[in-house]
């Protein structure tokens, strides 16, 4: 998975620079919406390694369509004089919370529902605020090639 990863990455970041970031990430946002209760669904009925095998470079694609975005786009919302503190502190803070957190809340959601498919709610409802946030995101794409 990484070589996928590592393949498509620097792809993504080249049409973010033609395109934008915000299209990117958006469309990650969606993928996940749409993509996270199939591919959940077809590990369940395919729970060989091969089928973890197709989830997981499905995911990766998807994902993706983020991490050739992110480190970008998050340089491009701060200010130079506060951009390490408040790239590191926002985004340290994201993935403790929702990153560390997803394994509790997976669990809970199955125990509480009693559906093994439940994970995938909670990356459905990541991925709606997600694609909300990013609607907010002022795309900097075309200052950044003047500068």
């Amino acid at each position: 998975m990484v070589h996928l990863a590592g393949g498509l990455t620097p792809v993504v970041g080249h049409y973010s620079d033609r395109i934008g970031r915000k299209p990117m990430l958006l469309a990650c946002a969606v993928l996940a919406v749409v993509m996270a209760y199939p591919l959940f669904l077809f590990l369940q009925t395919h729970p060989t390694f091969w089928g973890l095998l197709v989830v997981q470079a499905t995911a990766q694609m998807v994902l993706t369509l983020y991490t050739g975005v992110i480190s970008t786009i998050l340089s491009e919302m701060f200010p130079t004089n506060v951009r390490y503190t408040a790239l590191s502190v926002s985004y340290g803070f994201a993935v403790a919370i929702f990153g560390g957190f997803a394994p509790y809340i997976a669990t809970s959601l199955v125990h509480w529902t009693g559906d093994p498919l439940a994970p995938s709610y909670y990356v459905m409802a990541a991925g709606l605020a997600s694609g909300i946030a990013v609607l907010f995101v002022k795309e900097r794409v075309h200052e950044a090639a003047l500068a």
